[in-house]
């Protein structure tokens, strides 16, 4: 079992390869959304505040 605390692209990859090699893992974001900065950086202000 591996929890992962961030949903940024390093994030994704270590669960994505975690996931591949068998182990079971839960993945937690706290913004609801992944994708870190590169998200962030599409979504409007005021939208993000309300996530």
């Amino acid at each position: 079992m591996m929890l992962l605390l961030w949903g940024g692209p390093a994030g994704c990859a270590a669960a994505i390869s975690a996931a591949r090699r068998g182990s079971k893992v839960l993945l937690v974001e706290q913004y609801g959304f992944l994708g870190g900065m590169g998200t962030v950086a599409l979504i409007t202000f005021p939208h993000f505040l309300y996530l």
